[in-house]
């Protein structure tokens, strides 16, 4: 509990203000020349584009590979990123005035929307950090990899499972005592990055993964009275994040729904030449897909002054247009519950993960079955956050998905998939690996709002 509060002290601190962070975010990118250019997948430097897809000539980084996929009957091809590597997501503690800090940095990823976004201390591939790239060596990853501190958080997490096939991350925030100083990076509290998820694509997709995974501790109503410390006393999410006595759903009860979804799953995922594929072919310099939907492969050719590295070819996704990822809330005894969906991808390393209540593109949007909810709350006050955020820039070229928490107040109709959760019992099943999807940590990193 003590750590919980520590956590919550730092939710509740302002270092600076909004304007003083976007400010320091632009100086860092006017500070560093950046060029994109799009180039042939065929004419990638390093990389060998052959009849099962894209690869690096060290074997290393990640393969793009087409795979033919089944999931309980439904049989479908696509490119999908295979990375078996599993990264570090780091950020770097200390306290500061007696509240916690975090040291983050401004990162430039060829893909990124913004250019520089707030990323945690270290974001970087095994490939990266053993400088397979044959540049300098990752800024600060020593305190990660020498024990030269003390964990807080340390978890294997999921990456996007339609996108990668069972990537993972090692999501990890460490406590030292000391002060480093960096000019690319900034000490942050929890609440300065917390408020800064407001922001249209500013906090980068690899914090909000990692802040998601801070459990603040679990309480009784009684001791609630600690809420008054934060003048939060009337707000639902505070209850939702903090309180264990209140749920629609037990935890057995919901570790049964999750077991027999992946008890009942059927699923095949194979390697497949390009020419075997259905829906995809190599076009103008791209693999893309013959109905132009979903997304493209592009090869890129990067210059970017202050990586490890300078120089450099990749492929990228990129996609055709945006997603929705939503969450329905609702209060149960004056407490907030997201309606949680239990969603299967085939990339997912144990199958089925907690998603939000929608999860879909623009051009899928009207296969949920809360469609017609969803479009009855568009610009109304049953809109509680909005917000545009980047998915992660050194494999998608500006790619973002619309994060949203829609109120609602009807009863809802639920399958067997769908469940009633505190933001508690998202946080509780948080510690573990691989239980809630990417696309869910995105949006809990920005609460209580």
């Amino acid at each position: 509990m003590r750590q919980g509060l520590k956590f919550l002290k730092s939710l509740y601190s302002r270092s600076y203000k909004d304007f003083e962070i976007l400010s320091w975010i632009k100086e860092r990118r006017d500070a560093v020349v950046t060029t994109l250019t799009e180039i042939d997948i065929k004419d990638l430097k390093s990389w060998a584009f052959n009849e099962y897809g894209l690869s690096h000539d060290s074997g290393k980084f990640y393969q793009i590979q087409l795979r033919r996929n089944e999931i309980n009957g439904k049989h479908w091809d696509q490119p999908i990123i295979n990375q078996p590597e599993i990264g570090i997501l780091g950020f770097i503690t200390t306290e500061i005035k007696g509240v916690l800090h975090f040291l983050v940095q401004a990162k430039i990823e060829p893909g990124n929307i913004n250019i520089v976004q707030l990323s945690p201390t270290v974001q970087s591939t095994k490939s990266n950090f053993t400088k397979v790239h044959g540049g300098s060596l990752t800024p600060f990853v020593e305190y990660f990899l020498h024990k030269k501190s003390h964990a807080l958080v340390d978890q294997l997490q999921s990456e996007q499972g339609s996108r990668f096939y069972q990537k993972r991350n090692r999501n990890i925030i460490i406590e030292i005592n000391e002060y480093l100083e960096h000019p690319n990076y900034i000490w942050l509290t929890l609440g300065d990055i917390v408020a800064m998820t407001k922001h249209h694509n500013t906090v980068n997709m690899d914090t909000r993964t990692v802040i998601s995974c801070i459990h603040f501790g679990s309480y009784l109503t009684e001791a609630l009275e600690l809420k008054t410390l934060f003048n939060s006393s009337e707000n639902g999410w505070v209850d939702s994040m903090l309180r264990r006595d209140v749920y629609q759903y037990s935890y057995p009860e919901i570790l049964s729904r999750i077991t027999e979804s992946k008890f009942k799953r059927e699923h095949s995922s194979k390697t497949i030449k390009l020419n075997e594929t259905r829906d995809w072919i190599y076009e103008d310099g791209k693999i893309v897909n013959i109905q132009d939907k979903y997304f493209d492969v592009v090869g890129y050719d990067i210059h970017i002054e202050n990586r490890e590295t300078t120089n450099w070819n990749q492929p990228l996704i990129k996609p055709k247009g945006e997603g929705i990822c939503c969450f329905f809330a609702k209060k149960f005894d004056g407490v907030y519950h997201l309606l949680v969906q239990l969603k299967d991808e085939i990339g997912s390393f144990d199958g089925v993960e907690m998603a939000p209540t929608i999860q879909l593109s623009n051009e899928n949007l009207k296969e949920s079955k809360y469609y017609k909810i969803f479009k009855s709350k568009l610009n109304t006050d049953a809109v509680l956050f909005d917000t545009m955020q980047s998915e992660e820039g050194g494999r998608f070229y500006q790619e973002q998905n619309r994060n949203m928490i829609i109120e609602v107040n009807d009863d809802i109709s639920l399958d067997d998939n769908f469940m009633w959760m505190t933001v508690q019992q998202l946080k509780t099943f948080l510690q573990y690996n691989n239980y809630v999807n990417i696309q869910s940590r995105s949006i809990i990193a920005s609460l209580p709002l």
